[in-house]
């Protein structure tokens, strides 16, 4: 290896350069001067087979950037095709069962999505068929605006699992909850 030259600018005294000198005598060089990048990580393959509300690495709530504008005191209804209006009408007069009782309001939209993605697994493995989910009407937050109730209309418009959700009568919290009626699950044979 040859010995390349160090400049000594106008600045560096002679006994700075000799202090260096002094310093680096024992150092050994390195065999070679050339950095090899890191391998790009190869991406996680998607598993097919996983049905909807297993476990994941992460929860499929997430922020969303576009939503359906919605106000705070704006009634919520989704529904299935092929579900009997009888069921309906009890699920918009709040004469279902409820199995299980959520409350995401005053939670940031992760905390919210990740709340509802345990619940659901739950609700899942427990075969409850109708849970009221309490979002809030986003008064406390920024402008006004209902963010944990517009992402929900989303999160639960986008699950297979649920079959209808509308929002709940004054007593169970008004335009600021929902009964949400879920598919049963039908036992292996």
């Amino acid at each position: 290896m040859t010995k390349k030259k160090i400049h000594s600018g106008k600045n560096v005294s002679k006994e700075d350069t000799s202090l260096f000198r002094e310093m680096m005598q024992d150092v050994t060089p390195l065999p070679q001067d050339k950095i090899e990048p890191p391998q790009p990580k190869s991406q996680p393959k998607c598993d097919s087979a996983l049905t909807p509300l297993e476990p994941r690495p992460l929860s499929r709530f997430i922020e969303m950037a576009y939503l359906a504008e919605i106000s705070a005191d704006e009634t919520l209804f989704f529904s299935q095709s092929g579900l009997q209006q009888k069921r309906l009408d009890k699920l918009k007069h709040g004469q279902c069962s409820i199995n299980g009782k959520i409350d995401l309001h005053g939670m940031s939209i992760a905390q919210a999505g990740e709340r509802l993605h345990q619940f659901l697994k739950t609700a899942k493995t427990q075969q409850w068929r109708t849970i009221l989910l309490i979002h809030g009407r986003g008064k406390g937050s920024f402008a006004n605006k209902p963010v944990i109730k517009q992402h929900v209309n989303q999160w639960l418009r986008d699950t297979p699992e649920v079959l209808a959700f509308c929002s709940a009568i004054q007593r169970d919290g008004g335009t600021g909850a929902l009964y949400v009626l879920l598919k049963r699950q039908r036992d292996a044979a």
